[in-house]
């Protein structure tokens, strides 16, 4: 099979943090402003106000059908329980999504997706008689809802719809009796861009699906990419890397090259004792990528580095599953 480059070379760029092309400038991230004023205190917040963030996680009772969300600090202290009063009963809900500002949850459960106000407990319908639906993401300001949906058992299409419920949902891909599959999408920070995983490969594209380039690709399938986020300002990607010789990574590449532009190592999951990552988040002050893997919360600087754990042991139980990662206030 043909290869852009050789083993040994992508050897070289995961130990020693290179890029494939060394002429490729190194990532600087971005540094913002220091926030010297004062938060109100939780108890007089409500949700979607500015104070302390929290890290969110969803879990899934596969088995039961049960689901709920657990909330800690960034430091991994603080565990409790969010929206317990709502998720009662059979639940089977797979990576929600919160709005930016915190106080909407985006989800899909059975046949439809939902929008909740976090505050009043309220929902409505965004579209229903679907079916097969998963991976809910919101854009920023609000006005349109990507996700996934199944195609029989075995491949995943991306759509779009718009959050107010009165249009029709808009096919961004068509993986129907094929060997890919769309993965889980992310909304740039003007939500004029989306992007996502078509497997193996990572592609951006306007909202609606025009302009389409590929931001990483595949050397033959042996190797993918997934989970893909976008920085502060829109211009690079952040996601995971599976090298076909067994090493998991955490990259990022400017989406502006695109056509399987380069990539610049943030960090060798593998080489740490890190396998499967899923769900990465980056902080409000873009400083730091958090990520799930096992039962685990870790966080590793964007400037790249060594991942640490934030809290451990997260699943409750052996029937308990991570089925997404976010962040919340308050």
């Amino acid at each position: 099979m043909k290869r852009l480059f050789t083993v040994t070379l992508l050897v070289s760029a995961i130990l020693t943090g290179c890029t494939k092309d060394d002429t490729l400038a190194p990532y600087t991230p971005y540094q913002p402003p220091e926030d010297t004023t004062k938060p109100p205190t939780p108890s007089q917040a409500p949700y979607g106000t500015v104070d302390a963030p929290y890290l969110v996680v969803s879990l899934l009772d596969y088995e039961h059908s049960q689901f709920k969300m657990e909330k800690y600090k960034l430091d991994g202290s603080f565990r409790a329980g969010l929206l317990d009063d709502y998720f009662t009963g059979n639940h089977f809900i797979d990576n929600p999504d919160f709005s930016a500002k915190g106080d909407k949850l985006c989800y899909a459960e059975g046949p439809g997706i939902y929008i909740l106000d976090v505050n009043s407990r309220q929902k409505q319908e965004v579209i229903g008689n679907v079916g097969g639906l998963e991976s809910t993401e919101m854009s920023p300001d609000g006005s349109r809802i990507a996700y996934l949906n199944w195609n029989g058992d075995f491949t995943l299409d991306l759509n779009v719809v718009g959050s107010s419920g009165e249009s029709t949902p808009l096919k961004l891909t068509n993986f129907e009796n094929t060997f890919s599959s769309a993965g889980p999408p992310s909304f740039s920070p003007n939500g004029n861009r989306i992007a996502y995983s078509e497997y193996p490969d990572i592609v951006v594209s306007d909202w609606d699906g025009r302009n389409k380039v590929k931001v990483y690709q595949s050397e033959g399938g042996v190797d993918w990419a997934i989970f893909p986020i976008f920085n502060d300002d829109g211009t690079r990607l952040i996601y995971f890397l599976h090298l076909d010789y067994g090493i998991d990574a955490i990259v990022t590449s400017d989406v502006r090259e695109g056509a399987g532009s380069e990539w610049t190592l943030i960090g060798n999951l593998t080489s740490q004792g890190i396998s499967d990552p899923i769900y990465p988040v980056l902080s409000d002050d873009m400083s730091t990528i958090y990520f799930i893997a096992g039962s685990n919360i870790y966080k590793i600087p964007l400037a790249g580095g060594l991942a640490t754990k934030v809290a451990a042991n997260t699943i409750g139980s052996n029937s308990w599953t991570i089925v997404g990662l976010d962040f919340v206030e308050r």
